[in-house]
């Protein structure tokens, strides 16, 4: 057994057939067993925990990804030529693996608030990409705080939520860290952290209503790889603006509501008093979201009916082998499991409707494709719905920047007169220092797409009842 913070993960491995090749290309393994009711048959090698234990073949599963191990993954190939994983294999280490005692749960006395310092033990995030949560962290108590040290000191920053124990958990960085700099808040708050502070929802609430809502709050929605950090970092430039890239815990309450709609005037009260904490100080607050996002946009509206809404997106072959060039060689294994499942199935809702419809598992090409159709679909229905946006390709960025940053700027209330800071963001790489940046894809190129690649990914969308073509015209899409 492993302690992660305050989660005990329970690590068990069952053979059975390869599951096929969205379980292979992304390393899922815990997506077998909500996919198996749909297609039959799943290899099962799950990482098990989270205090709600029920049976799976016979192991009890448990939630929470086992990032502490050390896992070796052997590859194999199915009669068709997919790669799929098998069993992981656990190497024993220094500090143990597998059924190991790692460290105990984390208890202390708070004060009346509940606030609480944590300490960094270990940084075991297994993805550069991986969502903020708290089993990114192995932590140890550090003793009771006052709760106001989450609007009085700046280098504090609010990182995830921690659904078990009801609180909100807080990073605290070096002094001089800009997350508003970073390609990704989500990952530098990580990369930066020195400790944690956990303050219970209810404090949470009670801070947050100390604070006014942001004077103009932009909220940025993408499919992904269309120049959404760019326009975050355009946005950063103009006086008077802070601007977020992926501030994750938008992406948790994303994934939550996923997994219970039922709950949404607790969902908008969180997204009401993060989005006070993040904006506090600022006259103006930007927040682009991982493509997820989109999914909270009518539960912001409904709490900021003034805000501005912009919506990003690109053609869907273009932004296809954006994709493939960026995440299919830096694909996760099993330790990102059973978080980046529900990640993943939250980010592509469509995903089990084609499960169940076609009786398989996607291809890694179709998988893709689900993702952007689902955040388009997600738009078109939300435009039905009366949620205003203004949408801008990235064709249209690329091809006409000034005008194109003219028109956003101007749909966000901002000033237009002097566009020459933000613009010249656009001669740099805005995701410079990560996974995703032109070097890293120039030094671990992805084999071209072939042909087969582009007719899968058009039959996908061909499925759709709307967004039927890869040219699909946001911006016309009828409110």
């Amino acid at each position: 057994m492993t302690y992660v913070g305050r989660r005990a993960v329970v690590q068990c491995a069952v053979p059975g057939p390869a599951l096929g090749r969205i379980m292979a290309a992304f390393g899922i393994v815990e997506a077998a067993v909500t996919l198996a009711g749909a297609v039959g048959g799943p290899s099962l090698a799950v990482a098990l925990g989270e205090r709600r234990g029920h049976r799976v073949d016979g192991a009890v599963r448990r939630g929470g990804p086992t990032p502490l191990t050390k896992v070796k993954t052997r590859q194999s190939r199915t009669l068709r030529g997919r790669r799929s994983v098998r069993l992981p294999r656990f190497r024993r280490g220094p500090a143990g693996v597998a059924a190991v005692l790692r460290r105990p749960p984390v208890t202390q006395k708070a004060d009346a608030s509940g606030a609480r310092l944590l300490n960094i033990v270990e940084k075991v995030s297994p993805l550069e990409y991986f969502p903020a949560v708290p089993q990114n962290f192995v932590l140890e108590p550090g003793g009771p705080v006052s709760p106001q040290i989450v609007l009085d000191d700046p280098d504090v920053s609010l990182y995830c939520l921690d659904e078990e124990t009801r609180e909100a958990l807080f990073v605290q960085t070096p002094s001089g860290v800009d997350l508003t700099a970073a390609p990704f808040c989500y990952l530098a708050q990580y990369q930066h952290a020195q400790r944690l502070i956990a303050v219970p929802y209810d404090t949470l609430h009670e801070i947050a209503g100390t604070l006014p809502d942001p004077g103009n709050l932009i909220l940025v929605c993408s499919v992904g790889r269309c120049g959404s950090t760019l326009i975050s970092q355009c946005l950063n430039a103009v006086p008077g603006v802070r601007s977020y890239s992926e501030p994750d815990v938008f992406t948790q309450i994303t994934m939550l509501r996923h997994r219970n709609r039922r709950r949404d005037e607790e969902y908008a009260q969180l997204i009401s008093s993060c989005t006070r904490l993040l904006g506090r100080g600022a006259e103006t607050l930007a927040v682009k979201f991982r493509a997820s996002g989109i999914q909270l946009a009518d539960l912001f509206y409904q709490v900021f009916p003034d805000a501005h809404i912009l919506f990003l997106y690109r053609h869907a072959e273009r932004w296809l082998e954006s994709m493939h060039a960026g995440f299919t060689t830096n694909l996760p294994g099993p330790g990102a499991e059973p978080v980046f499942t529900r990640f993943l199935m939250a980010s592509a809702p469509l995903l089990m409707p084609f499960i169940r419809r076609h009786k398989r598992q996607p291809t890694l090409v179709e998988t893709y494709t689900l993702n952007w159709l689902s955040i388009m679909d997600r738009y078109v229905a939300l435009r039905q719905a009366g949620v205003p946006f203004l949408a801008a390709g990235y064709e249209e960025i690329t091809a006409a920047p000034k005008p194109t940053l003219i028109k956003l700027l101007s749909y966000c209330g901002l000033p237009v007169d002097d566009i020459d800071g933000a613009y010249q963001t656009f001669a740099s790489d805005s995701q410079e220092g990560t996974l995703l940046s032109r070097e890293s894809r120039r030094q671990h190129p992805a084999a071209a797409l072939a042909p087969e690649d582009y007719a899968q990914a058009r039959a996908v969308l061909a499925e759709h009842a709307t967004v039927q073509t890869p040219d699909f015209d946001a911006s016309a899409a009828a409110p």
